[in-house]
């Protein structure tokens, strides 16, 4: 192993290569496409529309404002109810992409941000 950057260690030259090989199957496996990311989106803000009822958590999802980036769909979420604390937005959003692998769109990311 190599010495890394503040006390971490790069992996070898071989670890890298197969999680290269590794990622580039999953990838394959489960690619999203641009055919479904309104269905995607539509089944995201549903989602969040349940969560609005069911908890009356506020998030935003910027629907207009998505990248499909090596097969990987990037949505981003903003939280706009007053108060609500990191550790619950990182949970709804992490409940939220669990549901979607369940459903079978795999490579969706839901990003953080703040309104501005």
């Amino acid at each position: 192993m190599n010495s890394g950057v503040a006390g971490f260690t790069s992996a070898t030259p071989d670890f890298q290569r197969n999680m290269r090989g590794y990622r580039g199957n999953l990838a394959r496996s489960c690619a999203m496409n641009e055919n479904q990311i309104p269905t995607v989106i539509d089944w995201v803000r549903d989602r969040l529309s349940t969560l609005r009822r069911e908890h009356n958590v506020e998030l935003k999802l910027e629907d207009r404002e998505y990248r499909l980036e090596d097969d990987w769909l990037y949505l981003i979420v903003i939280p706009t109810s007053p108060g609500i604390r990191a550790s619950d937005y990182a949970k709804y959003m992490s409940d939220i992409e669990k549901d979607l692998r369940e459903h079978n769109f795999d490579n969706v990311l839901l990003m953080p941000a703040v309104d501005e």
